[in-house]
């Protein structure tokens, strides 16, 4: 009967003192060790996600990109998590936990990545037919790099593309594609789809589907619905030549 009781003694112990080590460990991560200089916004979207680069000392560099967030290494960023549909959540493996994003409430935590890489991020919610489709990157660079790249991605797209081939798939895309996508400098203003200012920049498209390039560039548009059925952009359909595609190869 001794051995009962010691033995729930020594495992009551224990138990305790994990409680303790986990609630100081908890509250250690709880808040960065600096404020956070850098707040991003984060929208999921079925089945993508948007990306806004706050900055309320200049509203003229407000940034809006999607499916890949660079932040600058060494350095806690704060992110602030909405949806625009459904509960989704944002996860980053390698550099936070799990936190929701529900419609109508704005969820926060921080990220710090200490050295440059990518870092891949994924819904862990399920949120329908292409939930495991909906991933991004954590793109971590050196300070003077993401200063740089802040620098061009601020910049707005040419309004008049000089060749003439991207003029014409430049006035197709305001046709078809400007409800739903925005081109900063340019009549595009679309909210429901990704911010394509400069597509080129990404290193994937279709929020990680795809290796972005010319060829799945046009294979997205022409597939989209085999590549990701359900989504809301539809498969469009593209000349022979499609020079339409070539006013996109000009959004760096």
């Amino acid at each position: 009967m001794h051995f009962v009781w010691i033995g729930t003694v020594l495992s009551s112990i224990a138990l305790f003192a994990m409680l303790a080590y986990v609630l100081v460990t908890l509250d250690s991560v709880a808040a960065p060790a600096q404020q956070p200089r850098l707040t991003i916004t984060v929208t999921a979207y079925d089945w993508w996600w948007k990306v806004d680069y706050d900055n309320p000392d200049a509203p003229a560099h407000h940034l809006t990109t999607a499916n890949e967030i660079r932040i600058p290494a060494g350095e806690p960023v704060k992110i602030e998590l909405r949806s625009a549909d459904v509960i989704h959540a944002f996860w980053v493996p390698q550099l936070a936990g799990k936190t929701q994003a529900i419609p109508g409430v704005v969820n926060e935590q921080w990220i710090q990545a200490d050295h440059p890489g990518i870092y891949r991020g994924q819904c862990s919610q399920f949120c329908g037919a292409q939930h495991a489709h909906m991933t991004f990157e954590v793109v971590v660079q050196t300070r003077s790099d993401f200063d740089t790249w802040y620098v061009a991605q601020v910049q707005p797209a040419a309004q008049s593309p000089a060749n003439g081939d991207a003029r014409a798939g430049q006035q197709l895309f305001i046709e078809r594609c400007a409800g739903c996508h925005a081109i900063r400098g340019t009549n595009a203003a679309g909210a429901q789809a990704p911010d394509l200012t400069h597509l080129n920049s990404r290193r994937l498209i279709a929020a990680g589907t795809l290796v972005n390039n010319e060829a799945n560039q046009l294979d997205w548009i022409r597939h989209a619905q085999q590549i990701k059925p359900d989504l809301l952009m539809p498969s469009i359909a593209l000349s022979d030549d499609a020079r339409e595609l070539s006013y996109l190869r000009t959004l760096h």
